[in-house]
């Protein structure tokens, strides 16, 4: 899981629209983000194949090296498409 984690957070891309959209470079710099810690389920299907279903929304802050700053909303989704809606009902 940890790995999986860290391999996604390397790929995304963060940039400050704002210093974008003025044609400028700058660093960003996000705040720990925090987790509303909804349920989840983790397990192994047949193929030993692991899943994360997981209804957790992250947030984060962002604040760019120019002086803008936002909040970005992620949700966290398996890789085998599952989402929230699709879960069965308790």
């Amino acid at each position: 899981m940890t790995t999986q984690s860290a391999i996604t957070l390397q790929e995304r891309r963060v940039i400050c629209h704002a210093c974008s959209m003025g044609c400028k470079m700058s660093n960003v710099y996000p705040e720990f983000p925090t987790d509303n810690h909804a349920a989840q389920t983790i397990y192994y299907d047949g193929d030993g194949r692991l899943h994360i279903h997981s209804s957790v929304r992250r947030v984060t802050k962002y604040k760019c090296s120019n002086g803008h700053s936002w909040i970005g909303t992620d949700e966290m989704f398996c890789w085998c498409g599952w989402k929230e809606a699709d879960a069965p009902k308790q």
